[in-house]
């Protein structure tokens, strides 16, 4: 990030704010250092985070539009197996590897996906 007089950042050098002097947006942290609450520019546009206690992120409420809408996250160990709607509503599902995050099947709007890992074993799908 380049250097600007309208950002500030906390005593753990997390970025607070971000004033480019046209849009302002906060960020907050808990103890962990981790991104509990997102305020973007504009009225009603804000995002909180949940995490559990091993600090992978579980939930996210975006706030921007008329209504609250809520992402959840289920995991199987370290790696996320489901994510759900806030009325638990199943969105996608991943079928698990080994290693941390490889999934081996991905299933998004009715299709399934295989995932095609890269010699930096980085995914793609």
């Amino acid at each position: 990030m380049l250097a600007n007089a309208g950002n500030k950042s906390d005593a753990g050098g997390n970025l607070t704010k971000k004033d480019d002097g046209t849009n302002v947006q906060a960020y907050k942290y808990d103890f962990r250092n981790l991104m509990t609450d997102y305020d973007g520019p504009g009225s009603n546009n804000d995002t909180t985070y949940r995490y559990h206690a091993a600090g992978h992120r579980v939930e996210k409420t975006d706030h921007t539009g008329q209504s609250a809408v809520t992402t959840r996250w289920y995991l199987d160990g370290w790696s996320a197996a489901e994510k759900r709607d806030g009325g638990d509503a199943l969105q996608a599902t991943n079928v698990n590897g080994a290693r941390l995050d490889e999934y081996v099947l991905m299933h998004r709007n009715s299709t399934n996906y295989e995932p095609l890992a890269t010699h930096l074993n980085c995914t793609y799908t």
